[in-house]
C-alpha cells in the first residue's frame, strides 16, 4: 500500500525532473535499471485506472477558476476544498455546494443538480479515453437526493468511487505539486 501511495504522488511530478532526480541519485548503471521499472510502474498504474480521464492544461486552469469562483458563493472552508482534492471526501453541507457550484460552471450538471448527459457524453466521445468513461458516467447519472447540491455530491460520490472522469487525476493546486502534461 505504501509503495502505491509513492507511486501516486510520483504520477504528479512532470516527467523531466523525475528523471533528473533519479540521475542525481543513482549511478549509471543503477540509472538504466531504475529508468525502465519507472516506465513500467508508470505503465501499469495507468492500466489499473482504465476509467480516469487525465486533465489537460486548459481543463485544470478552468476548473481551478470555477473553484476558486465557487469558494465565495458556497462559504466552504478552503480546507474541506484541499481536503477533496487530496481524496478525502467529507460529507459537508458547504461542501457540497462547492462542488455542485463547480459542476455547474464546469456544465457536467444542469441547474436540477442532473447530470447532463448529451453534453458530458459528446465531449467524452472525442477522447482516447472516453469510452471506459462514458461507461462509468452512465451509470452513475441517476443518482438520488432532496436538493440539487445533493444530487451534484452524488454523482460526483459515485464518479470517485468508481475512479472516473476528473476524480482520480484532480487538479491541485501549482504551488503545491507541478502539472502532469504529459
Amino acid at each position: 500500500m505504501r509503495a502505491r501511495v509513492f507511486l501516486q504522488a510520483l504520477l504528479w511530478l512532470p516527467l523531466a525532473p523525475l528523471l533528473l532526480l533519479l540521475s542525481l541519485l543513482l549511478s549509471q548503471r543503477n540509472m538504466m535499471l531504475a529508468l525502465v521499472l519507472a516506465v513500467v510502474l508508470v505503465h501499469q498504474a495507468a492500466a489499473e485506472c482504465k476509467n480516469c480521464v487525465t486533465l489537460g492544461k486548459d481543463e485544470k486552469a478552468m476548473f481551478r477558476a470555477h473553484s476558486e469562483a465557487c469558494l465565495a458563493q458556497s462559504q466552504v472552508d478552503p480546507k474541506l476544498v484541499d481536503s477533496l482534492l487530496r481524496g478525502e471526501l467529507i460529507d459537508d453541507p458547504a461542501l457540497k455546494k462547492h462542488v455542485y457550484c463547480v459542476l455547474l460552471k464546469c456544465k457536467v450538471i444542469s441547474k436540477d443538480g442532473k447530470l447532463q448527459k448529451a453534453v458530458v457524453l459528446g465531449k467524452m466521445a472525442h477522447r482516447a479515453d472516453g469510452k471506459n468513461v462514458t461507461k462509468v458516467l452512465e451509470r452513475c447519472a441517476d443518482q438520488g437526493g432532496q436538493t440539487p447540491e445533493e444530487l451534484a455530491w452524488n454523482l460526483f460520490r459515485c464518479g470517485y468511487d468508481k475512479k472516473a472522469v476528473l476524480f482520480d487525476y484532480m487538479p491541485i493546486k501549482p504551488s503545491a505539486t507541478g502539472d502532469n502534461d504529459a
